[in-house]
């Protein structure tokens, strides 16, 4: 089955009511919020941003145009609930929506896929990886926000009588 590419309409403002989409563009029904989205005032940037996200949803043809919009609207709040800061946590956190609800697709697709056992271990073979990359942008924005997880390490040095040093180190993790 083949999948076409979409492209998102306008985000509808919040003075408006938004209307049904055309039958080539995916509608996102939310308020744009060009700070929430991007971290910055630049709407351009945030709504590039919100229609890559939107459309790197999977959206098969069948969902029809009512669920498209309901997906791509999911994904950018998503976005706005990541709340980044700047242009840099904005590009992240648009690269993070994408894996997730990436591998959350593919591993749903991994548990119907009823051809054979092959395929349906490939299918979750490629859903992990996407969550293992997940994980790493997790880390990665929590770096960049600075929260990054310290380490203390404590050493006990003990010296024998016979001139001998031991050490035994203890690490401890704070989040």
């Amino acid at each position: 089955m083949t999948e076409t590419t979409r492209t998102a309409a306008p985000i509808a403002s919040a003075e408006t009511e938004p209307a049904g989409p055309p039958a080539a563009d995916i509608a996102i029904r939310d308020r744009f919020d060009a700070m929430a989205l991007s971290g910055g005032r630049s709407e351009s940037f945030a709504r590039r941003l919100a229609t890559q996200v939107a459309t790197c949803q999977w959206l098969p043809e069948r969902l029809g145009p009512v669920e498209q919009s309901a997906r791509a609207t999911a994904a950018t709040a998503a976005l706005k609930e990541l709340a980044p800061r700047n242009a840099a946590e904005a590009l992240l956190a648009g690269q993070m929506v994408a894996t997730h609800n990436a591998s959350l697709d593919l591993m749903t697709r991994a548990v119907g896929d009823s051809t054979s056992v092959e395929a349906m271990q490939a299918t979750a073979r490629l859903g992990v990886r996407l969550m293992t990359l997940y994980v790493r942008q997790m880390e990665l924005l929590a770096r960049q926000r600075g929260r990054q997880r310290q380490t203390v390490r404590i050493e006990h040095v003990r010296a024998v009588d016979d001139g001998r040093v031991t050490v035994r180190a203890e690490e401890e993790r704070i989040k």
